[in-house]
Formats: structure tokens, C-alpha cells, sequence
């Protein structure tokens, strides 16, 4: 199925989102379409101020700036309660950079002066601990690897076991129970960690 250009260009984004690099040929093997064809589109996207960089591939800017939003009143009540009332909030760490995206989209709403987006929507989450100082920098650090595609090491509790050479792949909250995703160095499998059982963990060379 041949998809349409609007298709084509938020396709593009969410490829360029999961990957470090892309070539132009994989772009336009992708979409089914000619590699002008992605040019084009890739010139539309800059215009939309999609930050689209070119350097051995295409990648797109982490510092790209956020185009104006018009949100409905209700999205932006579902999108406040969503940052709001997330297990997220348990790491001081995760939960400073909500706060900041929430500001950010505030800012970029047109017109918005208010310093909550939900007003109305209130809930509550689970009475869950807020996690150590030390589980802070262990997330911290494994969010970056998994953000810069960095190899990590992972020392365990309690005999201080250590692993090396592997990939951080995500994390995982389950029953309130946090948990780092690993694979090897070849990706066959993935494991998961608990948060509680991790020493610390550092960014191999």
C-alpha cells in the first residue's frame, strides 16, 4: 500500500527516531518510493522545523525545537495527568525532567499562561517509596546508555558481581517493582535486572 505524503513524513520521523543513523537508500526503501521522492520529503520536514541532520546517515537533532501545539482543553488535561500521575515520579531524576517537559509544552502552547496542564483531572498512583539517591544515578546513568547507544557494566548485589559489555535496552515497571532490560553484546537475549539488586552501573569504552 502506497502511503500518503502526511503518512510518509510522520513514517520518516518515527524511523529516524529509533535509529542512530539512516541512508537515504533505506529511507526510500522503506517508504516505496524514489530517493528524490525522500529528499522532498525530507525538505518538508526542515520547513515544519523538524530538525532533520545529515552526517554519515540521517538522524534527527535531540535539540530540535517544539513546533507551536494547539491542544483541545481535554488533551491537555489527559496530557498533564499522564505526566502527573506516572510511577515515574519515584525518581527525583525522571521527575525533574517531567516537570520540564510539561513547562516546555506549556510554553509552546499558544497563548498559555497557566503552570499545570491538567486543572481538573486529579488522581492518585500507588503508595510506592521513592527510590535512593543511589538507584537515582544507577537510572540516570543506564537512560543515557540506552539514549547514546553506549555499551554499559552492571555490578550486582551483594557479592559485587560484575557484568560487562552489555546493551541497555529499556526499563521496565512492573508491580511498583523497577527494572533495567539488558542484552549481550549480540542482542539474542534479553534479561531483565531488578533496580534493587544493581550496585551500579558504568559506561564501558
Amino acid at each position: 500500500m502506497i502511503m500518503t505524503k502526511p503518512e510518509r513524513l510522520l513514517f520518516i520521523i518515527n524511523l529516524l527516531r529509533s535509529r542512530e543513523r539512516t541512508s537515504l537508500a533505506q529511507l526510500s526503501t522503506q517508504c516505496r518510493v524514489s530517493k528524490r521522492t525522500i529528499y522532498r520529503d525530507l525538505l518538508s520536514l526542515q520547513r515544519l522545523k523538524v530538525n532533520v541532520c545529515c552526517d554519515h546517515g540521517y538522524f534527527l537533532d535531540e535539540q530540535h525545537l517544539f513546533p507551536e501545539l494547539k491542544l483541545t482543553e481535554k488533551e491537555r488535561e489527559l496530557l498533564g495527568f499522564c505526566l502527573n500521575y506516572t510511577p515515574l515520579n519515584q525518581s527525583n531524576h525522571f521527575a525533574g525532567k517531567l516537570a520540564e517537559i510539561e513547562s516546555k509544552i506549556i510554553a509552546a502552547l499558544n497563548g498559555g499562561n497557566q503552570k499545570k496542564l491538567s486543572r481538573y483531572m486529579v488522581g492518585a498512583i500507588p503508595k510506592l517509596c521513592r527510590l535512593s539517591a543511589d538507584q537515582d544515578a544507577v537510572l540516570e546513568c543506564f537512560f543515557d546508555a540506552i539514549l547514546n547507544h553506549r555499551k554499559i557494566s552492571v555490578r550486582l548485589k551483594p557479592h559485587d558481581k560484575e557484568f560487562s559489555g552489555l546493551r541497555a535496552v529499556g526499563i521496565s515497571i512492573e508491580d511498583s517493582a523497577w527494572h533495567m532490560c539488558l542484552t549481550d553484546s549480540i542482542g539474542n537475549k534479553t534479561v531483565k535486572i531488578p533496580l534493587d539488586k544493581v550496585r551500579s552501573v558504568a559506561v564501558s569504552d
